[in-house]
């Protein structure tokens, strides 16, 4: 019983604690408008998951749908700051043993010379019972649209 307790006190301080922060119910900025054609918006998105280090599962350009494997969300020590630089972490005092987070980008013609760029981060946390969910607050998307019109202006 005792091994049990000190097993479950060293967990706590090991992966911190965060206090309750309020989930707004306004949408993150996820998506843009870019000045550039599909197949070069394209280019840009596949090379900019990737470079990302996030294993590519799909990558249909038919329909526009790039899908990422889940890598481990980078960020230091302490997994609940991890998680609340990027998402919404809505728990006290629970031990989280990993973090990670996968995305999922849509690349859709508006024009000719248009393209809308979706993307979606789907950000979860591991508390030596399940993987939870947590809801994103845009940052790793933002990064990623940065990143694909980075590409584009070289």
């Amino acid at each position: 019983m005792k091994r049990l307790i000190y097993s479950v006190v060293m967990a706590a301080l090991v992966s911190g604690c965060a206090t309750v922060q309020q989930v707004p119910d306004n949408p993150i900025n996820n998506s843009d408008v870019i000045n550039q054609s599909r197949d070069e918006v394209w280019g840009a998105a596949i090379a900019a998951v990737s470079e990302r280090g996030l294993p590519i599962i799909t990558a249909d350009k038919n329909s526009g749908i790039i899908s990422t494997q889940s890598v481990e969300l980078q960020g230091g020590f302490n997994i609940p700051s991890r998680i609340q630089k990027v998402a919404y972490f809505t728990y006290k005092i629970i031990p989280f043993r990993d973090a990670r987070y996968s995305l999922n980008v849509v690349v859709s013609e508006e024009s000719a010379d248009k393209t809308r760029i979706i993307v979606t981060a789907h950000i979860e946390g591991e508390n030596y019972e399940k993987w939870i969910t947590f809801k994103s607050k845009g940052i790793i998307e933002q990064e990623v649209i940065q990143e694909i019109m980075n590409r584009l202006k070289k």
